[in-house]
């Protein structure tokens, strides 16, 4: 966690883990997070902007979510162009910025996967988008 309780007029530097005068020519008000950050109401600390999210600009306050089709890679995104994967559920999984439904004989319990998981022992699912390992018979 980051701290974003400096004074106006004053960044933090998390080197140093002390506040600073902002350089000349920019300012910066209390509460405010460095891209990719959010502030946590809460405890005052700065926060990664959570998966499926991005900040891309220090001045906004909290992280702006991605189209809804589309995921973040990770946590602390700082572009929106970072929103390039498929917002996979269960069932299917991500293949670059689509989701694939799981083929026949592989399940997927978990969104945001990359591979389905084979049934195994000779078992298969009944149908594509199996979501659970008791699909397999």
């Amino acid at each position: 966690m980051r701290r974003a309780n400096c004074s106006d007029g004053h960044r933090y530097n998390f080197r140093s883990g002390t506040c600073e005068l902002c350089r000349q020519g920019f300012y910066r008000t209390q509460g405010e997070c460095d891209s990719g950050w959010e502030l946590d109401e809460t405890t005052g600390n700065c926060v990664l902007c959570r998966r499926g999210f991005y900040k891309d600009k220090a001045q906004h306050f909290y992280c702006q979510r991605c189209p809804v089709h589309l995921l973040t890679p990770g946590t602390g995104s700082t572009v929106s162009s970072d929103c390039n994967q498929g917002n996979c559920t269960a069932g299917y999984m991500i293949v670059g910025k689509t989701c694939r439904e799981c083929p026949v004989g592989t399940y997927q319990d978990k969104r945001w996967q990359t591979e389905c998981i084979p049934c195994g022992n000779q078992m298969a699912t009944g149908r594509k988008g199996a979501t659970s390992s008791e699909e397999c018979i």
